[in-house]
Parts: C-alpha cells; sequence; structure tokens
C-alpha cells in the first residue's frame, strides 16, 4: 500500500468544472474504465458535503480506522448505487432494473491501507478513498498516469484548489440556449423551490461565467462540447491532453 500511496502523491491532477447542463457527469462516465485514469464514479462534492462536518476530522486524534467508516457510511449510495436516487444509479441498463455494489467491506481494508503511513490531511484522504476504488475495480494503481476530479461547481473547486493548488481544468460547455433551458427545466423537477426568479438568474450566472475560474486562479484549461462528445477525433485530442494513451473505452 505504501508504494501505492506514494505513486498517487505524484500523479498530476485535473478536475472537471460544469458551466450548467453541460454534460460533466456524461464526460466522467467516458473516463470510468480507463487503467491510466484514477477517477470515481460521478461527481464528488467531497469538500463542502463530508470534509465539512466529519466529526472523525474535528477530533484532536483522529483515527484512520474511525475516519474510514465514517467516510464509507457517508457515501454508501456512492458506493451500492441503488441508494443513488438522484442521479438514477439505482435504475441502471437497458430494462431500468439494474444497480452496481462496490464491496464496502474490502473497500474499507484497502482505504485503510493506503492512509496507513499517511497523515489524515483531507488531500490524502481523497487520493486513498480514489485509490481504494480503482483497487476495488481491479485496477493497477502503477498504471495510474493522472487523477481525475469531478468537483463539479466552482464553490467545491475552490476548496479543492487549495489541496491541489497545480491542477489543471477541463470545462464542459453546450449551447447556451440549449444549457439554460436545460437547466431551468430539470430543477423545477428535482426541486420545486427553484421555480422562480432567482433560479433563472442562477442558471444564467453559470453560462456567462464559464471559464473564469481557470482564469482567476491563472490555471490551464481546456473545454469540451457536448455537442463534440464522444466524437473519436475529440477523445484522442483530449486524451493526448491527460498525456494518457487512447483507448476504445473513451
Amino acid at each position: 500500500y505504501n508504494s501505492y500511496m506514494i505513486h498517487l502523491k505524484t500523479l498530476p491532477v485535473v478536475s472537471i468544472v460544469t458551466t450548467g447542463r453541460t454534460g460533466s457527469d456524461f464526460l466522467q462516465s467516458l473516463f470510468d474504465n480507463h487503467e491510466e485514469i484514477l477517477t470515481f464514479n460521478g461527481h464528488f462534492l467531497v469538500y463542502s458535503e463530508y470534509f465539512n462536518v466529519s466529526k472523525v476530522l474535528k477530533s484532536d486524534r483522529p483515527v484512520v480506522k474511525d475516519l474510514v467508516e465514517e467516510m464509507v457510511g457517508f457515501y454508501l449510495y456512492k458506493l451500492i448505487s441503488k441508494y443513488e436516487f438522484q442521479e438514477r444509479k439505482d435504475k441502471l441498463g437497458e430494462n431500468y432494473n439494474e444497480s452496481f455494489i462496490i464491496d464496502t467491506h474490502t473497500f474499507k481494508l484497502h482505504m485503510t491501507g493506503l492512509l496507513k503511513h499517511s497523515e489524515l490531511t483531507t488531500r490524502n484522504i481523497l487520493l486513498a478513498f480514489y485509490g481504494a476504488y480503482a483497487i476495488n475495480l481491479n485496477h493497477n494503481i502503477l498504471s495510474k498516469k493522472v487523477f481525475v476530479h469531478h468537483p463539479h461547481l466552482g464553490f467545491e473547486f475552490d476548496f479543492f484548489h487549495q489541496d491541489f493548488t497545480k491542477c489543471r481544468i477541463i470545462f464542459t460547455s453546450r449551447d447556451p440556449r440549449a444549457n439554460f433551458c436545460s437547466h431551468v427545466e430539470h430543477f423545477r423537477n428535482y426541486y420545486k423551490t427553484h421555480d422562480n426568479q432567482q433560479h433563472l438568474f442562477n442558471a444564467l450566472e453559470m453560462v456567462f461565467e464559464d471559464t473564469s475560474i481557470a482564469q482567476k486562479y491563472g490555471l490551464e484549461f481546456i473545454s469540451t462540447r457536448l455537442e463534440d462528445l464522444p466524437r473519436e477525433d475529440i477523445m484522442i485530442s483530449l486524451a493526448k491532453w491527460l498525456n494518457i494513451d487512447y483507448d476504445k473505452v473513451l
């Protein structure tokens, strides 16, 4: 585990940030099974959700085993997808009756092993979580060439950037008319509280802000268009930008 964790800490870092309803989760799904990408299943708001409320991390003497138990419990729905209702991962497959299961027992063993000789920082915890996920998928950790995290939203990226200051960004974009329409209509279905003028403003603001986060931090970035995914020439170019080999799984 120690050699795995050393390798994970050296990986170049890329984050995926959406500019609205622009296919960021779709792009993430194209990366899922690439052997050279360390990634996770879908967007992951771990900084504003879990790290912000963790009882273990608030302790003066946090224990690795307790941290792992707490975090796996918190994100059980991401590891056993029949509990992931909002992203509809409880209804996978052609007949919408399938889901996936990550063995949480072995996941905990792997994550504990990866953290055993590392300081319990949010950076190390996140890398160990992703590493345990990859090991559970029978991926070779030492073959990973890039760490791709999906903070999804600008405020979550701000937290992520504090731990990974040299990261690059992939922004997902889309025809702004379709983006705005999808943002308004889908969130009306998700949350009735979003059926108001404030949400219309927020949806427009995301479209107009676009890549300004990267410009604020002076980071290298690239943009994809939902309309171009997953065209082979686009994915070949994206693989080159990520410094990985192109693979048909993309």
